[in-house]
């Protein structure tokens, strides 16, 4: 035994302390999941062995997962930098080429078919815990694999003595591990649990899975986050501008209650969370490189986000905003093209706002249609996704957004205004004076608030937002103000429009 920590140690130092940059390791990982899925292609005789798109797809993010989730109980259990544990786990996932080898090799190369455990082919899934699988009936886990997981097992316990973790723990840690490949394993009787709550459930995909698994990684993502950083992952959740995100959904929200009708389906349950999820991520995009280019402007009037407290370095910051982006690309591409297209339209509307070379937040008041133009988008895609053609989307809301949405959106100006006015942009507080783009700004929302009512058609709103226009005007030229009272004025007053064209109202048509 002590022969094999001495083994352990060395072959995790090895790793462990390479100065190797970690994206090696992350393209290491990536194609050691590439051969596993190609061996299978010979090494599995089901269907699932064809190659394609979805099905891989599916493979790369179950493997994902797997990888992450045994950072984090490495990590947990030897007490080591997530770093470290990234670099051992993504280095170490050549053990996943072992089980289609093993398996054409014991069956004199015509393989099995490897499979999760699923509610149509197996049963009594305590007695299959308890049994590392229980019986294989020409399909599910095989015999390489049942090979591999024991391994892997049993290597880790190894490794975790290594680290100088006590035997019970490490025995502990390594009955976890079991328990979560088994997890993995039964994920199709997860799956159904979940769409059964909501008597949807039809049939097995793979891109079902795949919806399934990035909801998954945006939770191991998150706990990755913290344990790799808490300083890092704090600093970003102070910054995250909660009413941002809440409008942009309201956004998705208004298009789907504009639309014709929301087809349930097994997809659309996951597709409704993805979409959020691709929409939290944008956020983060958004807000990371508004940061970086508004580090001057942010040094005056707000000296607590990440960049000017010097809670992140610039260079980990830029690498943030590149991830934060790319996964919300990943995460409305799974949804359809349309959500995609929208939130790279997204996305790439708020660069031309706030990054050069263009940076039209320099341009007084038409800069703000840029912010309108991605808000309109973004509620065309929940039209769509309702049902709706883009194409049939109704004028007099387009109209309300290009023109007084626009106006109503210079409001986000006063709260920098010193800011702006020291660093030379030319927004209307800087140009008119605080207090005259305050009474301005003010009318601004009050005539948008009054004209929301026609736009969607229902003039029985007209005195509450007359009202609530009022009210907002007030808050707007509060000597003390306040940015977080309009925007929770603005955002209740979306929530109860939703709930008025939910409750009470047909769909609008063109």
């Amino acid at each position: 035994m002590k022969r094999l920590v001495k083994i352990a140690e060395k072959y995790s130092a090895f790793v462990e302390d390479s100065n190797v940059p970690l994206g090696y390791y992350i393209l290491t990982f990536l194609v050691f999941v590439a051969s596993r899925n190609f061996l299978e292609v010979f090494s599995d005789r089901s269907a699932v062995a064809i190659i394609s798109f979805e099905v891989h797809f599916h493979f790369y993010l179950f493997y994902v997962c797997a990888a992450l989730t045994m950072m984090l109980l490495f990590s947990a259990a030897t007490g080591e930098k997530i770093a470290r544990t990234a670099r051992l786990i993504m280095f170490s996932f050549c053990f996943v080429l072992l089980a289609p080898i093993l398996d054409l090799v014991i069956s004199g190369g015509q393989g099995y078919d490897m499979t999760y455990l699923s509610p149509r082919a197996h049963g009594d899934l305590l007695l299959r815990y308890l049994t590392g699988g229980g019986s294989f009936d020409g399909c599910g886990i095989t015999i390489g694999l049942r090979i591999e997981v024991a391994l892997v097992l049993i290597a880790s316990f190894f490794y975790f003595k290594a680290k100088k973790v006590p035997a019970l723990k490490s025995l502990l840690f390594v009955l976890l591990m079991y328990t979560v490949i088994f997890i993995y394993a039964i994920v199709p009787f997860i799956v159904k649990a979940i769409l059964d709550i909501v008597d949807l459930f039809r049939t097995f995909d793979n891109m079902l899975y795949a919806k399934f698994y990035l909801l998954v990684v945006f939770v191991l993502l998150l706990a990755l986050a913290w344990r790799w950083n808490k300083r890092y992952f704090v600093s970003m959740l102070k910054d995250m501008r909660p009413f941002r995100q809440v409008h942009a959904v309201l956004m998705f929200a208004f298009g789907i209650v504009l639309g014709p009708s929301l087809a349930w389906s097994q997809d659309m349950v996951f597709d409704l969370v993805l979409v959020v999820i691709s929409i939290m991520w944008g956020c983060l995009f958004v807000i990371t490189t508004n940061n970086l280019e508004d580090q001057e402007i942010d040094r005056l009037v707000n000296r607590a986000r990440p960049l000017v407290s010097g809670a992140i370095p610039r260079s980990d910051y830029q690498k943030i905003a590149v991830v934060a982006g790319m996964l919300a690309l990943v995460y409305a591409g799974v949804v359809s093209y349309y959500t995609l297209f929208t939130i790279f339209l997204w996305l790439g509307l708020y660069c031309l706002y706030s990054m050069p070379p263009v940076r039209l937040k320099r341009v007084p008041f038409l800069s703000k249609g840029v912010i309108a133009l991605g808000s309109l988008a973004v509620v065309i895609m929940g039209y769509v996704f309702a049902g709706g053609e883009a194409v049939e989307f109704p004028p007099p809301i387009i109209l309300w957004f290009l023109v007084f949405f626009t106006a109503a959106m210079n409001v986000i100006d006063i709260k920098d205004y010193e800011g702006d006015r020291q660093v030379g942009i030319k927004t209307l507080p800087v140009l008119w004076g605080r207090e005259r783009s305050q009474r301005i700004i003010g009318l601004f929302l009050l005539l948008a608030y009054l004209v929301a009512p026609f736009a969607v058609r229902q003039i029985v709103l007209v005195l509450p937002a007359i009202g609530a226009g009022v009210v907002q005007y007030w808050l707007v030229n509060r000597k003390e103000y306040q940015e977080k009272w309009v925007f929770s004025l603005y955002l209740g007053s979306f929530v109860i429009l939703l709930v008025v064209l939910v409750t009470f109202v047909e769909r609008l048509t063109v």
